[in-house]
């Protein structure tokens, strides 16, 4: 998420099948021309419970 508050999502390439539960794999070519370059960015990464 943008400091705009816009939100740019990619999807896990594991998300099904991973090596180990601790794997995620993202292609993040599509937004990097989106990405700002002088505002921060919040990352969020899912994660299983437990």
């Amino acid at each position: 998420m943008t400091a705009a508050g816009k939100l740019l999502s990619v999807s896990d390439a594991y998300a099904l099948i991973a090596p180990v539960p601790n794997v995620g794999e993202y292609n993040l070519t599509d937004i990097l021309p989106k990405l700002p370059t002088t505002d921060a960015l919040k990352l969020y990464v899912p994660i299983s419970s437990g």
